[in-house]
């Protein structure tokens, strides 16, 4: 469940291209996006990790510690059921 919002300049997702300029946690951390944090895209569902605080690379949920995988899963299947739910419409 996303507790908040965080915004940040515009970057592209590594899968679709899709502009992201914001950051939901599902922590309580508040604080800005910063390198190595990681991030699902709500157009695709890619995995990214920040880098440098402006860009993304790809990431892989495999080299995430086990605690941070469950909800960045979550994220990506969510992601996946709205995508195919507006592609059925």
């Amino acid at each position: 469940m996303i507790k908040h919002e965080r915004i940040h300049q515009p970057i592209p997702c590594t899968g679709c291209g899709q502009m992201l300029d914001s950051a939901g946690g599902i922590n309580d951390d508040t604080r800005p996006p910063i390198d190595g944090d990681h991030v699902v895209c709500i157009g695709c569902g890619q995995l990214m990790e920040y880098k440098m605080e402006v860009s993304l690379i790809e990431a892989n949920i495999d080299d995430l510690p086990e605690e941070n995988r469950a909800g960045l899963l979550e994220m990506q299947a969510a992601v996946k059921l709205v995508n195919e739910a507006r592609a059925d419409s």
